[in-house]
């Protein structure tokens, strides 16, 4: 049985025991590397010749999160089998591992993952290197509060920039005092990404005019400032 644990402190660990037909025998668990709070995020575990192969996804001090995948080996000890793996660019966001068997010698993992190439699932086929290869590197990694808006206008600027068209004549379409009815999942979304729940003073400060705001409030004048934006005729290419 493997499962993650809350402790006194921030974060969460995994724990894996045993039963050995009358209770449950603690088996140490893999501890992965020290992040921000070590906090383990999901978990997964299958069997190979009665040995367990564990997966996991575990934040770093930038935010990020990585896959793990360490195996039981003869002399009761865990190998590790991937560390910090992960396939988008910036900032990583790893989770929902499942893991299944390969062959003698293989594992299957497959994550959640989203990506500016629009995809979510990803799945590999791990394997040990052969003579002669190398493990492939994993993308650059970015710490994702550097990547945060600090002004309400470079906020507005950043969203308008993903919205495709259809997405701005909706917004630009909607009169203002009915722009409420994005506060719950585009607001929310607005105040994950934006951290607006982590620490992102300056952002919530330049929606209060200098004076910090609450998170919802300053997702609505973000939105608000969105749509003041889509206002504005887009300028149009001519030919000749």
């Amino acid at each position: 049985m493997l499962r993650t644990v809350y402790t006194g402190t921030p974060g969460a660990r995994l724990v894996l025991a045993r039963w050995d037909g009358s209770d449950w025998m603690d088996v140490p668990a893999h501890r992965g590397p020290e992040g921000k709070d070590s906090t383990v995020w999901s978990t997964t575990m299958i069997l190979r010749a009665d040995a367990p192969i564990i997966a996991w996804s575990q934040a770093d001090a930038s935010d990020n999160h990585y896959l793990f995948v360490s195996e039981w080996t003869p002399g009761e000890r865990w190998t590790a089998r991937l560390s910090g793996l992960h396939l988008v660019e910036g900032v990583s966001n790893v989770r929902d591992v499942r893991l299944a068997a390969g062959d003698a010698h293989s594992v299957f993992v497959a994550w959640d993952e989203p990506g500016k190439d629009e995809r979510r699932t990803r799945l590999v086929r791990a394997y040990p290197c052969a003579a002669g290869e190398t493990p492939a590197a994993p993308p650059k990694s970015v710490v994702e509060r550097d990547t945060w808006p600090t002004t309400v206008g470079e906020a507005a600027r950043q969203i308008v920039g993903t919205l495709d068209n259809e997405s701005k004549a909706r917004v630009r379409a909607t009169s203002k005092d009915q722009l409420i009815q994005y506060h719950s999942r585009w607001g929310m979304g607005i105040r994950n990404s934006f951290g607006l729940w982590r620490g992102n003073q300056k952002l919530l400060e330049s929606c209060g005019l200098g004076k910090r705001i609450h998170p919802d409030d300053c997702s609505m004048i973000i939105i608000e400032a969105v749509w003041a934006l889509l206002q504005t005729p887009e300028p149009q290419l001519h030919r000749r």
